[in-house]
């Protein structure tokens, strides 16, 4: 058997990041294919995972004039030439050599050999193409309430919003001046009239009919812009006559209306009312303990739980699932409260957590400093316990960026400045992995699909940007992702342990000259379009759902099981979605409410799910005790060897970060975890752990499950492969 095995040298090459010191060192294409065999493979046209299709009616394929959905060919039409039209213009006017370019972007997209991010795939080449671009990270500008409309506006055109909520940014703004209450009207012949009534939501003080009330536009800018006056009354120095603020929504479409340019249906102007209340309630809070103390300034908690707000409201309706980073720097005078915030499930469950390190903090740690090891134990201790917080460390994040990187992104693949943004894509590794024991990787075509894909993200920078400060930030990094997904299943069809992959040389630099071969595309179509290259182009992002598409692992990230547990989560508002979750109830399958989701749209399925790699390696040729040793899951796999994997692909191919999950036992010491993070702190840019324990955290995305539990319950209904459709703590959205 040729599984890679451990070797006696573990050496980690000296620079940090090896691709990035001093210029590129680019790889030739012969010297790139030297690396292993080469040969072309006549594949079938495209064909979708055994989850494929399920996903991608749910999720990518959009309406059609007849009443029909787009099918995946489809699809890969409308988004690879308007991809292309973006700077090229329309079709009838490309020369011949964009026709040719658009010819192999078709080809491997069809087959799906590169698969642009999910928010390229439901909106490229869809009039408004606003929403392309997959992460944000919020501002704190001149006015507190320009940071709210940022994120809520981001959120809900289905983008992933981080902030940096660290008090250096908040000082700025001082309290808010004074207290005020927040009336809710709404005309009596509004089709939710009566429900927002019942629900305690409208005054009984106004009426719709009073001429001093803000009457909310139905739009998302219409939100905003409420949210924007309420947060601006509480903390302008101007007089303000009345403490009443009273908001009409009867213009806001009811609920269950249908949604055209995102998808889904409207939520109604109950969630919307319930935001104002929120956030009346938090600076209300506020404004109380700065009477107490008059060197007070709002508190990363309360601006944290503000956006919480705006994503609770956003979730309600519609296809979006707000997905939010909440960063706060390690010696921020908040930072005990921050690490023990989630230990209450109920709270904060929109956002993902991180500490933010540097390298001051590793000194300290190291030199035993006893804040910095309190506070270290205390996030190990949590991390034990629920996930919560990661580590993201903001040096290694600012190496080689031209504008300061404050934060992460909400599943922590790219660090962003105030305003950044960033396109994301893959390439499907396993696409080109053996066909057969000891068969050949087709480099040729690997090598491609890293140069389509690259082109491909480059152009997609010229998306429109609803936020002028936005666009410029992006006009001047022109930042890009390529990622991968399939990298077990690549590297275990041609016969390596995925946990020891790590140790080979020669498989590292296999990396590197992937890395190169992106680098240089992007310098290329750069060149073209007359633009500055992109800042960074390489990441590992999640890619549970567009990895269900073709079936394949995710990501960088290691099989969960080899039989587990899959939940996906259903809107009932959306018809299509309901008839999957009453098929499934009909099936027998378990199906509940969302515990998460208070609005109640949100059910979810579990699926049996067995890893298809194990039964793909079976039928390369291996026997079946071989693929089983050559499988790994997650339980098989040790922290250390899980998080040496991470730092394999930051230091060889990622100059941007990785989101990638080190599931533990829930019984694991935390000294052990304690050693592996010291270890590997300084070589990765961010790091989540998850405890696999699922009585600890309701309705998780994966759940282990025996054998014989899976063959009981297959007969019913079965998902398919790939790890997840979120990031570990389920913050992540559909798209």
């Amino acid at each position: 058997m040729s599984a890679g095995s451990p070797t006696t040298s573990t050496a980690t090459p000296t620079p940090v990041f090896s691709h990035h010191q001093g210029a590129p060192h680019l790889v030739t294409t012969p010297s790139f294919v030297a690396l292993d065999e080469t040969a072309t493979f006549t594949e079938p046209e495209w064909k979708f995972g055994p989850s494929g299709a399920v996903v991608f009616s749910r999720t990518y394929a959009r309406d059609l004039p007849n009443g029909e959905k787009e099918t995946w060919p489809q699809v890969v039409q409308r988004v690879a030439e308007g991809n292309l039209a973006l700077v090229h213009g329309p079709r009838p006017t490309w020369s011949a050599k964009v026709e040719k370019e658009f010819e192999r972007l078709h080809h491997f997209m069809l087959r799906m050999a590169i698969i642009p991010g999910g928010r390229h795939l439901y909106a490229t080449g869809v009039k408004g193409r606003e929403f392309l671009f997959n992460c944000h990270v919020a501002p704190w500008p001149a006015k507190i309430s320009g940071h709210f409309d940022f994120v809520l506006n981001r959120l809900a055109e289905g983008g992933g919003v981080g902030a940096n909520y660290s008090t250096r940014f908040l000082a700025q703004y001082g309290a808010p001046r004074r207290q005020l209450q927040v009336h809710v009207v709404c005309d009596p012949s509004h089709p939710d009239y009566q429900e927002m009534l019942d629900a305690g939501l409208l005054s009984t003080e106004y009426s719709s009919g009073w001429m001093g009330s803000f009457d909310v536009d139905d739009s998302r800018q219409g939100w905003a812009d409420a949210v924007t006056d309420l947060v601006d009354t509480f903390f302008t120095d101007d007089a303000v006559l009345h403490q009443n603020r009273v908001f009409d929504v009867s213009r806001v479409r009811w609920k269950g209306a249908r949604l055209k340019t995102f998808g889904g249906v409207a939520s109604g102007p109950a969630p919307l009312a319930q935001m104002l209340i929120s956030i009346t309630r938090i600076l209300n809070a506020s404004y109380f303990s700065a009477a107490r103390d008059l060197s007070f300034c709002i508190q990363p908690l309360d601006a944290m739980e503000i956006d919480h707000a705006l994503a609770e409201c956003v979730i309600a309706g519609g296809k979006r699932r707000s997905a939010r980073m909440s960063g706060l720097h390690w010696k921020d005078p908040q930072a005990r409260r921050f690490v023990t915030i989630k230990q209450d499930s109920s709270l904060h469950w929109t956002s993902n957590l991180s500490v933010i390190i540097d390298d001051e903090f590793e000194q300290a740690l190291r030199a035993g400093d006893p804040y910095a090891t309190e506070l270290h134990n205390l996030v190990v201790a949590n991390m034990a316990a629920n996930g919560e917080p990661g580590y993201w460390h903001a040096d290694l994040n600012n190496f080689g960026e031209i504008n300061e990187v404050v934060i992460s992104n909400p599943c922590g693949e790219i660090g962003l400045p105030e305003r950044g943004a960033c396109v994301l894509g893959s390439v499907n590794l396993d696409y080109f992995a053996p066909k057969r024991r000891g068969g050949p990787v087709d480099w040729l075509g690997l090598e491609e699909a890293h140069r389509l894909m690259a082109r491909f993200l480059v152009r997609a920078t010229f998306g429109t940007m609803n936020d002028a400060g936005q666009a410029a930030v992006m006009n001047s990094e022109r930042r890009i992702g390529v990622g991968h997904m399939g990298a077990q299943a690549f590297f275990t069809k041609r016969g390596y342990r995925y946990s020891q992959v790590w140790r080979l040389p020669a498989k590292r630099k296999e990396l590197r000259g992937l890395y190169d071969v992106v680098r240089q595309a992007a310098r290329d179509v750069s060149f073209e379009l007359r633009i500055p290259e992109p800042v960074k182009v390489t990441t590992e992002a999640p890619t549970g759902s567009t990895s269900m598409l073709v079936g394949t692992t995710p990501s960088v990230q290691e099989l969960f099981a080899v039989h587990y547990w899959r939940r996906i989560r259903f809107n009932k508002n959306v018809p299509s979605e309901a008839a999957e979750v009453e098929a499934a109830r009909m099936k027998g399958l378990p199906v509940e409410v969302c515990v998460a989701d208070k609005s109640g749209n949100t059910m979810v399925v579990a699926y049996p799910t067995r890893a298809a790699l194990l039964d793909e390696v079976i039928a390369l040729g291996y026997s079946e005790a071989e693929a089983l040793e050559l499988v790994e899951s997650q339980d098989q796999i040790s922290i250390d060897d899980k998080l040496a994997t991470q730092a394999m692909f930051q230091q060889e191919y990622v100059d941007n970060a990785i989101s990638y999950t080190c599931n533990i036992d829930p019984g694991t010491d935390p000294a052990e975890l304690d050693a592996a993070l010291r270890k590997h702190m300084s070589r990765i840019k961010g790091t989540t752990v998850m405890p696999d324990d699922a009585t600890a955290r309701p309705q998780p995305p994966l759940e282990r499950m025996s054998r014989e539990e899976y063959e009981r319950w297959s007969a019913l209904a079965e998902a398919g492969e790939g790890y997840n459709e979120e990031c570990a703590t389920g913050a992540c959205p559909v798209r």
